[in-house]
């Protein structure tokens, strides 16, 4: 289930998905492949401590479950670090097309003022503006 972004009079809000746990036996006996080493270890794929990413690393802390898969972030719970990751990547989008709605608006505004004022500034366009009652 995607995440839903909605706008309301009240602000923005986010619905998140929830995840169900299923009953299991829980026979994981995972085996960790990490392997370790200081602040010189090294590797050849360029993931680890020197390919220039620990301090954005370190400073994303939970923020780290964005690299979960898109199903794993569908059906996380909300206040997962893999749910609020998601959450954070569903907000940023919203943004994104919000700024990009903002900057359609201004142009046509732009070109309206063009076509309405012999000298298209700023402070025309607040002059017009409040001549027309608009804030």
């Amino acid at each position: 289930m995607p995440l839903g972004v909605n706008f309301t009079d009240n602000g923005i809000s986010i619905d998140t998905p929830t995840a169900h746990a299923k009953g299991g036996e829980g026979g994981g006996g995972g085996q960790g492949g990490g392997q370790g080493g200081g602040p010189e270890a090294s590797s050849s794929s360029g993931h680890g401590p020197n390919n220039g990413h620990g301090a954005t690393s370190s400073g994303l802390g939970r923020g780290n479950a964005g690299h979960a898969s898109q199903t794993a972030r569908d059906h996380a719970a909300p206040h997962s670090a893999v749910g609020t990751a998601a959450a954070f990547g569903a907000a940023r989008e919203a943004t994104n097309e919000a700024k990009a709605d903002l900057a359609a608006a201004q142009a046509v505004e732009d070109a309206a003022l063009e076509a309405a004022v012999k000298d298209p500034t700023p402070s025309i366009a607040d002059a017009l503006a409040d001549l027309l009652g608009i804030d």
